[in-house]
């Protein structure tokens, strides 16, 4: 991974404890050019087969094995993938149920004042947590009821915050909104946000940045 550059900090985090858990614990003392179709399978089984870390763990972790082995065999260290487990790597988590917009605003109403349109923007405006978390004054039209979206906040395990763009090109977008979003945006703006337009647009009671662990603990109380 080292020789990963453009890894993400938080894709690099996942890596590394991924690796940490779930492959060298079993496989790291293997030489490569012991690693067989059948070592990767028992592996595999017995990571899938316990109620941890779970089935979509146990895929990411065997994306990244995956990928590590290609790399060794890009490098000519191996002659041939032990990973051969077609569909190993393929996520298949369940399908979520979809709030009512009624729901969406009972929890818009339970929750923190200042944390209500995070709620709203999320569920009508499709925007990511930390896409909110990189919000800021600027990013905000009124006028032509839409945010721009070219920014993400990512805490790391350390508490460290990095303020990058989105993981693709797509990420960055203009989010048309309806007038009722565009209302709550408003008495956001007017109550909670800083006049600057380099000012973020959610912040906590001291107007420093929200953390992203704080607000996972909150939202899971």
């Amino acid at each position: 991974m080292k020789n990963r550059g453009q890894l993400r900090p938080r894709t690099r985090e996942l890596y590394e404890l991924l690796l940490r858990r779930h492959v060298l614990p079993t496989l790291g003392e293997v030489a490569l050019s012991d690693l067989s179709p059948s070592g990767i399978r028992s592996w595999h089984a017995e990571l899938y087969s316990g109620k941890r870390p779970g089935a979509s763990t146990t895929a990411k972790a065997y994306r990244l094995l995956r990928t590590i082995l290609s790399t060794a065999l890009e490098d000519g260290l191996l002659v041939q993938n032990p990973c051969l487990i077609e569909g190993a790597g393929v996520e298949r988590a369940p399908e979520r149920p979809i709030a009512t917009i009624e729901q969406v605003y009972a929890l818009a109403d339970a929750i923190e004042p200042r944390h209500r349109l995070m709620v709203i923007l999320a569920t009508l405006g499709g925007l990511r947590l930390g896409e909110l978390l990189g919000l800021r004054r600027g990013d905000v039209d009124v006028e032509h009821a839409s945010v721009r979206v070219d920014q993400q906040a990512l805490e790391l395990k350390s508490g460290q915050r990095l303020t990058g763009p989105p993981k693709t090109d797509a990420g960055r977008r203009i989010v048309a909104l309806p007038q009722q979003v565009v209302d709550e945006l408003e008495a956001h703006l007017d109550r909670w946000t800083a006049t600057e337009a380099g000012a973020l647009l959610f912040t906590d009671a001291d107007g420093e940045p929200l953390s992203r662990r704080v607000w996972n603990m909150r939202w899971q109380a």
